[in-house]
C-alpha cells in the first residue's frame, strides 16, 4: 500500500506535465506558458509544431482567435491544477502518514487535471476540424510519435526491476 501510494506520488507530477504539454506546444503564445518569464522554450515548440503543420494564415488565425477566447478558462484550469498540486505536497510535506488527507487532496488534482484536459481537448476538436486531408495526417503521425514515447516509458517501468 505504502509503496503503491509512493509511486502515485511520483508519477503524479509526470502525468500533470504530460496532460498539459501538449497544449503548450500547440500556442505560439508565449503567456499561455505557466511560466513565461526565462521559460521561452514552451514557444519556439508550439512554433514547431504548427509549422510541422504546414498551417494557412487563416488555420493560424483560427487557432489564434480560439486561444484568445479560451485563454480565461485554460488560465484557470491551470491555476487551480498548480493550486491543489501545491496544497497536496504541502499535506505530505507536513504528515506524510495522513492518507484520508493525501487521498483528499489527491483526487482534487485529479478533478482540477481533468478540467485542463477538457480544455485541451476543445482545442483538439478545432485543429481536427479545420485541417486538410494531408495536414491531418501528418497531426496522426505526430501523435503516433507521442504515443509511441509514452509507450517506451510505460514498456521501461513494467520492466523488472535489475
Amino acid at each position: 500500500m505504502v509503496l503503491d501510494m509512493k509511486l502515485k506520488l511520483l508519477l503524479l507530477p509526470l502525468l500533470a506535465a504530460t496532460a498539459w504539454s501538449p497544449l503548450l506546444a500547440q500556442s505560439t503564445d508565449p503567456a499561455a506558458s505557466p511560466e513565461v518569464g526565462n521559460h521561452q522554450h514552451w514557444r519556439h515548440h508550439g512554433e514547431r509544431f504548427l509549422d510541422k503543420l504546414n498551417l494557412s494564415d487563416q488555420q493560424r488565425d483560427q487557432i489564434k482567435k480560439f486561444r484568445a477566447d479560451n485563454k480565461a478558462a485554460f488560465r484557470t484550469a491551470m491555476l487551480n491544477c498548480l493550486t491543489a498540486e501545491k496544497a497536496l505536497r504541502e499535506a505530505i510535506h507536513k504528515n506524510p502518514t495522513d492518507e484520508a488527507t493525501i487521498s483528499s487532496l489527491s483526487a482534487s488534482v485529479n478533478s482540477a487535471r481533468t478540467q485542463m484536459t477538457i480544455q485541451r481537448a476543445k482545442m483538439q476538436v478545432l485543429i481536427a476540424s479545420i485541417l486538410t486531408p494531408e495536414q491531418h495526417q501528418t497531426w496522426d503521425q505526430m501523435h503516433e510519435k507521442s504515443q509511441d514515447r509514452l509507450q517506451k516509458r510505460i514498456d521501461r517501468l513494467n520492466q523488472s526491476p535489475t
